[in-house]
């Protein structure tokens, strides 16, 4: 009778999977333990556990990694000297969609004879649902908004509620937007400038979009609301999600014309609100003239940063 041929069975695992052929005559049990006949003989509990172990510490490590890499390239963009460049060294605020600043709003940030600047940079994800950079616009006011889904603005927009909207015949909302999208996730100086009947929204510097604005800016007595707006009863809604910068309100109007957005803003006489979020003792300080009380919604945090 034929012999029926044995059939070897064999696992590959992966790519290249390597075939190990032993002398003839050799003894199955004189092979040597391998290290994956040593991880078999660990209890299946205990096995969890170390799995567990390090999932947790590889996920600690990671956030410690993401809160320091921005301190880190601050560090190494530093001069020979150990004194780091000018244009690296920034705080800026943290907000992470449920977090805001708020300001008195019955104070006026507006000349009386409608000049004003409303200034920041800004940098987060990609503009989606309804997300306010900052803003009181509600019976009144202004805002700059990063993303309106309910009437399909998914760039900076300007808004300026005027007592009579050119075309309109009665009160309602000024729109400055641009044309084109942008970079979000770079910083990006935003400025939204009133002065004489005309708004006009810049960009990194640049004239975007400009209005006539008609009639006289209507006054809102909301809260002023740094990375949110306020509704109706001056809670806030439309959190944005990202990082701001160097917030700055003028009385005056002060870009008419393409300019170089400066790294820093500094406060003056026509200063009506200005956080730069550098002391690390009160990040939230109004250094403004008028040194507005800050109400802290949330939890934003004033983080390294580098522009």
């Amino acid at each position: 009778m034929a012999r029926k041929k044995h059939r070897l069975k064999t696992h590959e695992t992966g790519v290249g999977a390597a075939v190990v052929r032993r002398p003839a005559g050799a003894n199955p049990a004189d092979r040597t333990r391998g290290p994956a006949r040593s991880r078999a003989g660990i209890p299946p509990a205990l096995r969890a556990l170390l799995v567990g172990a390090v999932t947790l510490l590889s996920a600690v490590l990671l956030v410690v990694l993401f809160e320091e890499s921005e301190a880190a390239v601050v560090a190494r963009s530093s001069s020979a000297s150990g004194e780091p460049s000018a244009a690296t060294v920034h705080r800026a605020l943290r907000l992470d969609g449920r977090s805001a600043l708020s300001y008195p709003g019955r104070d006026q940030y507006v000349n009386r004879s409608g000049a004003f600047t409303a200034e920041c940079w800004v940098r987060g994800g990609r503009p989606t649902g309804e997300q306010t950079v900052l803003g009181n616009r509600h019976y009144g006011g202004f805002g700059l908004t990063w993303s309106i889904a309910s009437k399909r603005l998914d760039r900076l927009t300007g808004w300026l509620n005027m007592s009579d909207v050119p075309g309109t015949g009665h009160a309602g909302y000024l729109l400055l937007r641009p044309p084109h999208s942008w970079k979000t996730t770079t910083w990006t100086h935003v400025a939204l400038v009133h002065d004489k009947g005309v708004a006009r929204l810049f960009l990194n510097g640049t004239l975007r979009a400009e209005g006539i604005s008609g009639g006289r800016i209507r006054l809102s007595g909301m809260p002023l609301l740094v990375g949110a707006d306020p509704t109706g009863t001056g809670d806030p809604e439309q959190f944005f999600t990202g990082e701001i910068d160097d917030v700055r309100i003028s009385s005056v109007a002060r870009y008419r014309e393409d300019f170089s957005p400066p790294v820093r803003h500094v406060s003056d006489e026509h200063t009506a609100l200005l956080l730069d979020f550098e002391s690390a003792d009160e990040p939230f300080r109004d250094l403004s003239p008028a040194g507005r009380k800050t109400t802290v919604i949330g939890t934003p945090r004033a983080v390294t940063t580098t522009r």
